[in-house]
C-alpha cells in the first residue's frame, strides 16, 4: 500500500517480544528448546494481531471511513 512504517513495526514487535524473553529465558536452569518453540507461536500471534490492527487503520486512512454503498432493488 506504500507505507513501509506498518510493516516495519509489526517486525519490531516480533522481534522485541522474542529476545528479549528468549534471552531471559535461556538463564533459567530449567530452561528447556520447547520453551523458545512457545514463545515463538505467541510472538508470531501477537505479530499478527499487531499487523491486522495497522491494516485497518490504514484502510480506514485511505478509504477515509466510506459509506458502503446500499443495494439497489432490481426492477422486474
Amino acid at each position: 500500500m506504500g507505507n513501509t512504517m506498518p510493516s516495519l513495526m509489526a517486525n519490531a514487535t516480533r522481534i522485541l517480544t522474542f529476545a528479549l524473553p528468549a534471552t531471559w529465558l535461556t538463564t533459567l536452569s530449567s530452561f528447556e528448546l520447547r520453551h523458545l518453540w512457545f514463545l515463538s507461536v505467541g510472538t508470531v500471534a501477537l505479530q499478527a494481531c499487531v499487523s491486522w490492527w495497522m491494516l485497518t487503520g490504514e484502510f480506514r486512512k485511505r478509504l477515509g471511513g466510506a459509506p458502503a454503498r446500499e443495494a439497489v432493488p432490481s426492477q422486474a
